[in-house]
């Protein structure tokens, strides 16, 4: 479970008791290869407060990252590449990914992936949009992931995969309903 897991939410991804006003949805489906997730949900913050939750490295390592090493390798106005170094036992992984801001939208994609378990599919893409959009009273937040690897991944390490997805969603809704209080 803590492999898989790790590694996605890493490549930007229990349970949490959320506001009766907050909407929750979000679909997991497993594609050839890989797997696509998608998130919606509100939050009372200002657009520009949740934009900056999803953006911002401050904000980002403390909802995303547990126990890897994380290092800020470069930082632009609206980007930021990040690397990432994890291991445990008889794993490990290294990563680098970056982070861009376009208006209503923030863009988190990996750049560069590697492992040493040669025995697992390496991760070869992953893309998360996410956009937030303001109604009024509220903001709506679309969250969209694109993951692949070099080959399928059996339903063992799928299972683990989107218990790592569900644990980041949870993780996040919490940060962002304790920065409503």
């Amino acid at each position: 479970m803590f492999l898989y897991g790790k590694i996605l939410m890493v490549a930007l991804v229990g349970g949490v008791t959320l506001r009766a006003d907050r909407v929750t949805e979000e679909d997991f489906f497993v594609v050839d290869k890989g797997y696509n997730y998608d998130i919606r949900f509100t939050t009372s913050l200002s657009a520009e407060a949740v934009s900056d939750i999803l953006f911002e490295f401050e904000h980002v390592n403390k909802y995303t990252f547990d126990t890897e090493e994380v290092s800020l390798v470069s930082s632009q106005e609206s980007s930021y590449v990040v690397m990432v170094e994890f291991s445990r036992l008889f794993y490990s992984f290294q990563s680098v990914f970056q982070r861009t801001r376009f208006g209503d939208s923030i863009i988190a994609e990996l750049k560069q992936f590697s492992h040493n378990r040669a025995l697992l599919p390496e991760l070869v893409s992953s893309r998360s949009v996410y956009r937030v959009i303001d109604n009024g009273d509220h903001r709506k937040v679309y969250f969209n992931q694109i993951v692949r690897f070099t080959d399928s991944i059996n339903s063992v390490y799928m299972r683990m995969i989107q218990g790592g997805v569900r644990k980041f969603k949870d993780k996040l809704l919490e940060y962002i309903a304790e920065e409503e209080l």
